[in-house]
């Protein structure tokens, strides 16, 4: 039931849509960096008019700070078709990119509501569409803005991540997982790898080792949710599981082929330096549920579906 309850929070998450009403600029940064007002200022000073005014688009600025590499990422957002355009900008320092950040959203106002193509927009070291912006204005210095199609960038990632399963195993089990996760606009697919053991006893000194070793993939619709990311995803996982007699006269091993299809929700949360914590919650329905003897003595078989909970660190390859 708690699977159920997890799944739909992140369901609902992921089909909420932003209310139809001014421009909304949500802003994540280091703390100490500049303020989110400043910058929304400074934009409205070289737009004329106040960022409340604009009704067509929201943004998400996102700084951060990777061992002293600045980087200014600003997605934006049109209500009418939910079409997203992501532009990146490294810089030296905070102050740097956030300047850079004023200029770039008088330009994309400026650009959506002249009707001009995204990718015609001039560079972050060329004036703001509609004028000279006023003398004495920020004048960012650091990498032209990389324009790209709405969402279309590929990016990687890798992941460590503790797992707890209930259901594969007479009781609960742990192990730890591995993923690679490619991201292009709202898709992700992640390959992944576990490993969870388990021992359960009998009685009577007798109990019986489990391992469960597997693989897979999962193909997944992602979200943003404010500074987090949200997935939902299905795919399958195929491996072995085996189980091993301890404390009885001739102890025996045994162990049998393990597939089966799976569904997950996740989400990560960005912290600093490319890392954020990555949580995902998975139903998984084995098709082959082998049963475990123990001393002619019926040990375990894998229920029908299974849960899974895991929880680690993500490391963006950027």
């Amino acid at each position: 039931m708690k699977l159920r309850v997890v799944g739909s929070v992140l369901v609902c998450g992921l089909l909420a849509t932003p209310a139809l009403l001014a421009a909304e600029v949500r802003w994540v940064a280091p703390p100490g960096c500049t303020d989110s007002g400043v910058v929304v200022e400074e934009a409205e000073r070289l737009l004329g008019r106040p960022l409340a005014t604009v009704e067509a688009i929201d943004f998400e600025v996102w700084i951060t700070d990777r061992d002293g590499k600045w980087r200014l990422q600003l997605n934006t957002v049109a209500r009418a078709t939910g079409e997203r355009a992501e532009r990146i900008l490294d810089g030296k320092s905070c102050d740097e990119v956030a300047s850079a950040a004023a200029v770039a959203l008088a330009m994309v106002v400026n650009s959506h509501e002249a009707a001009e193509p995204m990718e015609n927009e001039p560079s972050t070291d060329e004036p703001p569409p509609g004028g000279d912006p006023p003398e004495g204005s920020p004048q960012p210095q650091p990498k032209a803005l990389r324009d790209a199609p709405p969402g279309q960038q590929l990016r990687g990632s890798l992941a460590l991540a503790g797992v707890g399963d209930l259901g594969a195993f007479p009781s609960l089990g742990f192990g730890a997982m591995a993923v690679g996760a490619a991201t292009y606009g709202s898709l992700r697919l992640m390959a992944f790898g576990e490993v969870l053991v388990n021992s359960h006893e009998q009685g009577a000194g007798q109990a019986a080792d489990f391992v469960l070793t597997n693989g897979g993939l999962l193909a997944c619709l992602q979200r943003p949710l404010g500074s987090a990311t949200a997935w939902l995803c299905g795919g399958a996982e195929l491996g072995r599981l085996s189980g091993t007699g301890v404390g009885i006269e001739n102890p025996q091993s045994g162990g049998a082929l393990w597939w089966a299809p799976r569904a997950d929700v996740g989400a990560s949360f960005p912290f600093e330096g490319g890392l954020s914590i990555v949580s995902q919650v998975g139903l998984v329905a084995p098709q082959i549920r082998p049963t475990f003897v123990l001393d002619e003595v019926l040990v375990y078989r894998p229920v029908a579906i299974s849960g899974r909970l895991s929880l680690g660190l993500e490391l963006s390859l950027e």
